[in-house]
């Protein structure tokens, strides 16, 4: 199983959708697909119509031997869904090795029933957030082009350097610019962004486009594909989904 955790700084950036989007394009090309939610809004719960109720991450992470009780099994994909109580979780972890490792620990005992798992992580850079990105084999950033895009940028990547001398390293599959709408200060900004890239050697991928059938969709509970699969997001995203199948 390869697991791909979608992170970023802020909200705002477009994480929920990416992990969703990709999570369906992947199911969609017959690949078996596990989505994480591990964002205490529990919004890629709700977006996939599972209920957040009950069995959720939270149960698994008290006891991992309830984790397959804990997974849904939705059309096309499972999902673990999230909830508000991870708060008191992180809040109650004392920050040890042990603690940062547990959704790693905790995907080791399914690795073998799905071909990839997304992994929706909340803004803070809390101990789930850290936790997310060592059980990852690659992240991708998405990043909504702002003013303090590349402040934040830098931040989160700290973050990863840090992981990297004390775990197993995980690869930063990307950069995504999301939310993109032709406009003279964006299109300084994505240069401003493109340059920090090359210099730190981390590919950008091709932004995606500012498109309403993302909210639209999202209003519905269905994924981008089933709702729009010849919008210009879902032919952006296909492009991040083709290139994480070549890797």
């Amino acid at each position: 199983m390869k697991t791909i955790t979608i992170t970023a700084r802020k909200g705002g950036d477009g994480k929920t959708t990416t992990a969703h989007t990709i999570a369906a394009g992947l199911a969609r090309k017959g690949f078996k697909v596990l989505m994480l939610d591990l964002d205490s809004q529990a919004n890629l719960t709700r977006r996939a119509g599972a209920s957040e109720e009950e069995n959720t991450i939270c149960e698994a992470l008290r006891d991992p031997e309830a984790l397959k009780d804990c997974i849904k099994h939705l059309r096309d994909y499972d999902i673990i869904p999230g909830a508000l109580d991870i708060v008191n979780l992180e809040r109650n972890a004392t920050g040890t090795a042990a603690d940062y490792l547990q959704i790693k620990q905790l995907l080791s005992r399914i690795k073998n029933k799905y071909d990839y798992c997304v992994i929706d992580t909340g803004a803070n850079i809390g101990i789930f957030t850290t936790a997310a990105i060592i059980a990852a084999d690659k992240i991708i950033i998405p990043l909504r082009l702002s003013a303090d895009s590349v402040q934040g940028l830098q931040q989160l990547l700290e973050v990863v350097k840090q992981v990297n001398k004390r775990f197993e390293p995980v690869e930063v599959a990307g950069i995504l610019p999301t939310q993109y709408k032709k406009r003279v200060v964006i299109d300084k900004i994505l240069e401003s962004l493109k340059a920090y890239a090359d210099e730190s050697r981390i590919k950008i991928y091709d932004y995606i486009r500012e498109c309403i059938a993302i909210q639209e969709a999202e209003l519905l509970k269905v994924d981008l594909y089933e709702y729009a699969p010849k919008s210009n997001a879902a032919a952006d995203y296909n492009k991040v989904i083709d290139d994480l199948m070549r890797a």
